[in-house]
This record gives structure tokens, sequence and C-alpha cells, in this order.
């Protein structure tokens, strides 16, 4: 699962085709969600090539900033157990996106 990939720069040969994912219309009608600790978040849902729909929490800070984290949970566990984390970064002004991997959480899919 990836919403960023680096072999894709401008003027790398990788930069040619089709983004490995397609945002849907359900991800831009996203309802902001609460977490455990209060902070307002929007839920991301993107289909990737083999049709399977993936979800991650888009997290901002209070002012707008261009610093991103993209936290990962572990083997077994979903995107939840990275919001201890997201909320440190939060509290620094950092933008946090939380995917839930591929058959993890509400993600689709096998291991």
């Amino acid at each position: 699962f990836y919403f960023v990939s680096p072999a894709r720069a401008s003027g790398t040969k990788a930069n040619n085709g089709p983004l490995p994912f397609v945002v849907t219309e359900e991800a831009a009608r996203s309802e902001p969600v609460c977490v455990s600790f209060a902070v307002a978040a929007v839920r991301l849902v993107v289909v990737c090539n083999d049709g399977l729909k993936l979800h991650a929490w888009n997290f901002s800070p209070a002012k707008p900033s261009n610093r991103w984290a993209i936290l990962v949970h572990g083997y077994g566990r979903d995107g939840t157990f990275a919001f201890d984390y997201a909320e440190e970064y939060l509290k620094r002004g950092w933008n946090v996106v939380v995917p839930d991997l591929r058959a993890a959480g509400q993600s689709e899919g096998e291991f």
C-alpha cells in the first residue's frame, strides 16, 4: 500500500504510466471522523489497480503545514495503533497519514 511512489519523481523513467491507485468519489465525500485524542481526521479510500479498496486517515494540524508523516502499523495490527504517534506529530505541526495496510483494519485483501 502506498500513496506516493518515490520512483515517480519528475524526470525519471518510472514517471510514465498510470498511478498505482485511484482516489474514489467515496473518499472525496468522506466525513471527518474523530479519534481517541479528539482531533478530526478525514477518511481516505483508494482503489488499487487490482481493484482492492484501501483505507487511511488523514490528520491535519491546527496551522497549515507542508510537512508530512506517513505512519505505518505493524503485522497483525491496524492504523489505530499509530494514533498515539500521530498525536505527537500533530502537536509539532505535521500533517499525518495513517493507512490500514492490505487485509488490516478496514482495508480489503488477504495475507
